[in-house]
């Protein structure tokens, strides 16, 4: 699990705050808020300080378009610290479960389960695809997954993915910064015969929880 003692996106504290010169970037040097397409930068001094003062609400959302997420960087003080850190958790619980924060150093290295997600989800579908009545969609996907006590597999990630991506709202991201999160992580995980907005659109089922 994340603690609470590593700084991630942490905002201005209560009260007169103590002036630094920098303000931290991710909580690791190996960037782990990357692996959900978010990209963190500190704000300079003179935007420290004007948040400080009042002068001014500082807000770097942008309305770029045709450019990469990492071109667009997040202040740390725009996102939601527990938010964060829950998000973190819940990447990790679904992608990374054997990963250790005892070794962060070793994140980069961890075993990315990607492909066993996409393979579950794949099975999934092709199962309920088999049975469907009709058109096949996103709501009977979701209905066959909840009825279908064999299916217990593709429904936690399902359902785990729903609560990241619920966080992640949670955390302060504008709706950009949304899409280009669910389209780095739905897009590994995707089977070729389903489409990324079918499974967009099975994780955000309200069902889902």
């Amino acid at each position: 699990m994340i603690t609470t003692g590593l700084n991630l996106a942490e905002g201005l504290p209560d009260g007169l705050p103590r002036f630094k010169d920098h303000v931290p970037l991710d909580p690791f040097a190996l960037r782990p808020m990357a692996r959900l397409a978010i990209y963190m930068r500190s704000l300079r001094p003179d935007e420290l300080q004007a948040t400080v003062e009042g002068r001014e609400l500082y807000d770097d959302t942008r309305s770029l378009t045709g450019v990469q997420p990492q071109q667009s960087e997040i202040a740390t003080n725009r996102l939601r610290r527990d938010s964060v850190i829950e998000a973190l958790n819940l990447y990790m619980a679904l992608f990374l479960p054997d990963f250790s924060t005892d070794e962060l150093d070793q994140l980069a290295e961890a075993e990315d389960q990607s492909e066993h997600i996409r393979a579950a989800i794949d099975a999934a579908w092709q199962r309920y695809l088999a049975t469907a009545e009709g058109q096949p969609d996103a709501a009977g996907f979701r209905v066959y997954l909840e009825a279908t006590p064999d299916e217990d597999e593709c429904r936690t990630y399902i359902n785990g993915l729903h609560g990241l991506f619920a966080e992640i709202r949670i955390m302060g991201v504008t709706p950009a910064e949304m899409a280009a999160s669910k389209q780095h992580l739905l897009s590994p995980i995707t089977p070729s015969n389903m489409g990324r907005d079918q499974l967009e659109q099975t994780i955000d089922l309200e069902t889902a929880g």
